[in-house]
């Protein structure tokens, strides 16, 4: 596998300059070539020493221990830059050839990262063996850049549905195995009975591979240094979660007709409202209907209300029927959580919608390919365009299963 495509780990911590010569390190090159990097760090204050920083001392005799800590040291200059803003990458890449025993870099450090980055390649081994390597070190500073800012995203959908873990791109059915009021007494000696909260009114949906590129060029590189490559993760991370959220709620608004034939919000369902305006008396309604919701085995579920879901063109409406309910008064059990979705006012600017907590009956569900939420993001360097593209892969499916956890009323 290409080295660009490996996960480098190691904590995402700050780094600390120690004396290399005070470690009696040892690496697969010479160690004349860590003493030539001392003296370059002692001279120029370089950001750390690699060599020693969160490392055993088997680990210093490592490279690929030393490099990890190279692309830590970069991915924390990009996600806390207040931390190191006297260093520029042209210091990183100074450091990282004198690593390998190249001490001729030129004074400017924006020099010093155009030579490793897209200079005219220079006949001397070390140089060679530096130039080859740090692209990649960039790139895998950047995947760790997006792997700490992504989860700091998260969508909305999630007051509506649940995770799904799925092992491929193939047709997804939901189940409809949900937990159920009470389970049956089985007495000494008798069998097990066959679980009756399947139902055959589940959907089938597709999942989808979706992604995109973006460049980091090296202008942005010598300009911005490691904080350039906060850009393409905060937009992917953002563009992700932005995608999940429109086709959940798509879909939701949407009311898809489910495998029964029958609409999401139906009357048959017994989870769609007459159209009346928001108030305590209608809300209180709408939470009755949720509560008498029955199993597929015809158990009573008696869900409790988690979700009060409006448009923005509500909110005000909203937060003052939850105030006059007393809604922070209530015990936490029946305290319900405003969640303000703008996607909403496209469908209707009036409906507004109950859910049951997704923990305990989730009608919706959104796959994953092993349950991983996250995107995945590959980077390289382009020497056509002295350009780092990283390319995000996002795959995942939407599938409503069942309608028991939600209630619609079109409002007045």
């Amino acid at each position: 596998m290409p080295q660009i495509f490996k996960n480098v780990a190691g904590p995402m911590a700050h780094l600390n300059r120690a004396d290399p010569r005070a470690t009696g390190l040892t690496l697969p090159f010479d160690r004349a070539r860590t003493v030539g990097l001392s003296a370059s760090e002692d001279a120029l204050g370089l950001p750390f020493d690699p060599h020693a920083v969160g490392l055993t001392a088997p680990e210093r005799q490592d490279f690929e221990k030393v490099r990890a800590a190279w692309v830590n040291a970069i991915a924390d200059a990009a996600l806390t830059p207040a931390s190191r803003p006297q260093h520029s990458l042209g210091s990183f890449a100074r450091s990282w050839a004198a690593l390998f025993g190249y001490e001729n870099m030129p004074a400017s450090e924006s020099a010093c990262l155009r030579r490793l980055l897209c200079g005219r390649l220079l006949d001397d081994p070390a140089y060679l063996s530096a130039a080859a390597d740090f692209p990649y070190v960039l790139a895998d500073a950047q995947n760790k850049v997006f792997q700490a800012i992504a989860p700091t995203f998260s969508p909305t959908w999630w007051a509506i549905g649940k995770v799904a873990a799925v092992n491929s791109l193939l047709p997804v059915q939901t189940s409809m195995l949900q937990p159920v009021g009470t389970l049956p007494v089985v007495e000494e000696g008798e069998e097990y009975n066959e679980f009756k909260g399947a139902g055959d009114d589940g959907s089938v949906y597709l999942m989808h591979k979706r992604g995109a590129l973006w460049g980091v060029s090296f202008e942005a590189l010598e300009r911005d240094g490691a904080a350039a490559l906060r850009d393409p993760a905060e937009r992917f991370a953002a563009a992700a979660v932005a995608t999940e959220d429109a086709e959940a709620w798509g879909l939701f608004f949407g009311n898809p007709v489910m495998k029964d034939g029958k609409a999401l919000f139906s009357a048959d369902h017994g989870n769609l409202m007459s159209g009346q305006a928001l108030s305590p008396a209608t809300l209180k309604e709408a939470r009755k209907a949720l509560v008498a919701q029955n199993a597929p085995n015809g158990e009573p579920l008696y869900l409790r209300a988690k979700s009060l879901i409006v448009p923005l063109a509500m909110t005000d409406d909203a937060a003052g029927v939850l105030k006059g309910i007393g809604n922070t008064e209530l015990p936490p059990e029946d305290r319900l959580e405003l969640v303000v979705e703008p996607r909403a006012d496209v469908f209707s600017q009036s409906a507004w919608y109950l859910a049951a907590d997704p923990a305990r009956w989730p009608g919706l569900q959104v796959a994953f390919i092993g349950g991983v939420q996250q995107p995945t993001v590959r980077s390289q360097w382009d020497m056509s365009r002295d350009t780092l593209v990283v390319k995000t892969t996002h795959i995942f499916g939407v599938g409503v299963g069942d309608w028991r956890g939600f209630v619609m009323n079109p409002g007045a």
